[in-house]
């Protein structure tokens, strides 16, 4: 289920399978009016994450009603970070729009 955004955060319980990781990403789907500012502020575990928009997808779509952006955020997480159980947070300063989903994939090359 989307869920609105408002012009605070908000929070997310991702829970993470244990075994042996060697990287990990958190991915997160926002639609948003074009106007509106698409880059979050995330924290993970209470800790501030950098949203770099070079790492995430973006899809801009127009139509006589809408111009708005549809764009998965992808953020590289430490390792060292991670919990069985985890918090994230995603705030912005203005309100509209909703963030579709929030996920954390880990991998590792066996």
């Amino acid at each position: 289920t989307a869920v609105p955004i408002k012009a605070s955060a908000e929070t997310f319980m991702v829970e993470v399978p244990e075994g042996n990781m060697e990287y990990a990403e958190l991915r997160i789907g926002i639609s948003r009016h074009q106007s509106l500012n698409v880059i979050p502020e995330v924290k993970l575990n209470g800790k501030k994450l950098a949203v770099n928009l070079e790492q995430s997808y973006d899809k801009q779509i127009s139509n006589a009603q809408k111009e708005y952006t549809w764009g998965i955020r992808t953020i590289p997480v430490p390792l060292d970070l991670l919990e069985n159980v985890n918090k994230v947070e995603v705030g912005f300063d203005d309100e509209g729009g909703v963030i579709s989903s929030v996920i954390i994939k880990t991998g590792s090359s066996l």
